[in-house]
C-alpha cells in the first residue's frame, strides 16, 4: 500500500484525502416521511380459499321481473304491431304504456307484439324510438273473465366474475450482505427488508391493484390479472363528459341507484380523491356564517345528509392522475366496502414467506399471494367518471 505525500496546504476534500478516512457520525435515521397507507385495503373484507379452487371467481345475482323496455322501431297512432327491444318481457293480456297511450298485448311473436291500441279510453298516438321518447312502462296483465291462463315470463339471473392475479417477488441476501450492518439496519438485513415489504410495498401494490385492475384470463405465458374495484361490470357507471361535479350531478347519479335498488340498499360511502372531498364542501360555503366573536371555522363536512341517506367521505391520496400525479383521477366510487372481499385461490395461495431452493452461501425468501376480488351487488354501486379536475370549474372552491 502505497504511502501518500505532498507539501502543500490540506484540504478536507477528497483530493487531499481519500473519503473512506473520514469518520461519520450517522446519529440519525428516521424512516422517510412518505405516506403508504391504504384506505380500500383497509376497508375491503377478506374471505377463506374456496374448497374446489378454480381458474376464475364466479357469483350470481337475481333479478325481479322487468317492468321498463325500449322501443326498438318507432309506431304511428293506429298501427297493430309494436317492436319491443326484449320480447321476452311480456305475457299476452299485459298492459303497456308508451306516453300517455295505453295498450294492451293481445299475441306475441318472435319480434313484435300485437296489441289492441288506446286501451281504457286512451287516445291513440305516434311513438318515436329516439333516446328520450321510447319508454314502455310493462303495467301488468288484465284478463278476461273465463280466458285461457297466458304463460308468464321467467327472468333468469345472471353472473359475474374476476380472475386471479399472483404477486409474487424474492429477496437475495449474501450470507455476508444479510449480516453485515449498515447504519439503517443493525442486524439481520433480509428480515429487515422482508418486514418492509409487507408492511410498507405490498399493501400499495394492492391498493393500486384494486383501484387500477383490469381482468384479463392469460394464458401460459402471460399473466392473469383480476379485476378492480373500477371494473365496468362490477357497478353502474354514470360519466359526466368532463363536466364539474355538482351537487346536481352527484344526486342525480344517487338517484340512479335509489331508482335502480331502493334506499335501504344504495350505498352511500363516497371514496375520491381529496380535491372532490373539497367540492363536496364547497357546495355549502355560503351557508357558512360567522359572527365577531368567532375564532375559528369548520371547513370539513364528514357527511352529508340527503333525501338518499347520509353520504360518508373517504379519502384516497392513491386515486391521482397517472400523467400528473398532482391532479385527482377523475372518478368516484360510491360502494359499501365491505361488499367486496379478497379471496386467495387455495389455502397455500394466501400471502406468506416461502424459503427458495438456495444454491450458494445466500438466502432467498419469496414473498406470494395469489388472489382475486369478489364484487356481488354491482347494482348498489355507483362509479361516477370523467369528472372535471380543473379548479377554474369550480367557482366557489376557489372564491375568496
Amino acid at each position: 500500500m502505497a504511502q501518500t505525500v505532498f507539501n502543500r496546504p490540506v484540504s478536507s476534500y477528497v483530493s487531499d484525502s481519500t473519503s473512506d478516512r473520514f469518520i461519520r457520525d450517522v446519529s440519525e435515521w428516521p424512516k422517510v416521511i412518505r405516506r403508504t397507507d391504504t384506505p380500500l385495503v383497509n376497508m375491503i373484507g377478506y374471505s377463506p380459499p374456496p374448497s374446489k379452487p378454480m381458474q376464475k371467481a364466479e357469483w350470481g345475482s337475481s333479478y325481479p321481473d322487468p317492468i321498463t323496455d325500449t322501443l326498438s322501431v318507432g309506431i304511428d297512432g293506429s298501427t297493430g304491431t309494436v317492436t319491443p327491444t326484449n320480447i321476452g318481457y311480456y305475457q299476452i293480456n299485459d298492459i303497456i304504456q308508451m306516453d300517455s297511450e295505453q295498450m294492451q298485448v293481445t299475441a306475441i311473436g318472435a319480434t313484435d307484439l300485437t296489441v289492441t291500441r288506446a286501451f281504457a279510453g286512451t287516445t291513440g298516438a305516434a311513438h318515436v324510438a329516439t333516446a328520450l321518447l321510447n319508454g314502455i312502462l310493462i303495467i301488468g296483465s288484465a284478463t278476461s273473465e273465463n280466458a285461457e291462463t297466458p304463460r308468464m315470463p321467467i327472468t333468469l339471473g345472471d353472473t359475474d366474475f374476476n380472475y386471479h392475479r399472483l404477486f409474487d417477488g424474492m429477496l437475495q441476501f449474501s450470507n455476508r450482505a444479510e449480516h453485515t450492518a449498515n447504519y439503517e439496519v443493525m442486524d439481520n438485513q433480509l428480515k429487515y427488508h422482508t418486514k418492509k415489504y409487507l408492511q410498507d410495498t405490498l399493501p400499495v401494490d394492492m391498493e393500486l391493484t384494486l383501484l387500477r385492475g383490469l381482468r384479463a384470463l392469460g394464458t401460459s405465458t402471460t399473466a392473469s390479472s383480476m379485476g378492480g374495484v373500477f371494473q365496468p361490470s362490477f357497478s353502474t357507471a354514470v360519466d359526466v363528459a368532463g363536466a364539474p361535479l355538482t351537487e346536481y350531478s352527484f344526486l342525480e347519479a344517487m338517484q340512479s341507484a335509489y331508482m335502480a335498488v331502493g334506499r335501504d340498499n344504495m350505498s352511500r360511502t363516497v371514496m375520491a380523491h381529496p380535491f372532490y372531498k373539497r367540492v363536496f364542501g364547497s357546495w355549502y360555503n355560503n351557508l357558512r356564517r360567522i359572527d365577531g366573536k368567532t375564532s375559528s371555522i369548520n371547513t370539513s363536512f364528514d357527511e352529508v345528509d340527503t333525501d338518499f341517506g347520509t353520504f360518508q367521505f373517504v379519502h384516497n391520496h392513491l386515486m391521482r392522475d397517472v400523467a400528473n400525479p398532482a391532479l385527482p383521477d377523475g372518478r368516484i366510487l360510491v360502494a359499501d366496502f365491505k361488499d367486496f372481499t379478497l379471496r386467495p385461490h387455495n389455502s397455500e395461495a394466501k400471502w406468506g414467506v416461502w424459503s427458495v431452493y438456495e444454491g450458494g452461501f445466500y438466502k432467498r425468501r419469496a414473498l406470494r399471494g395469489d388472489y382475486t376480488l369478489l364484487a356481488p351487488y354491482a347494482e348498489k354501486r355507483t362509479r361516477i367518471t370523467s369528472i372535471s379536475t380543473d379548479p377554474a370549474q369550480y367557482p366557489s372552491l376557489i372564491a375568496a
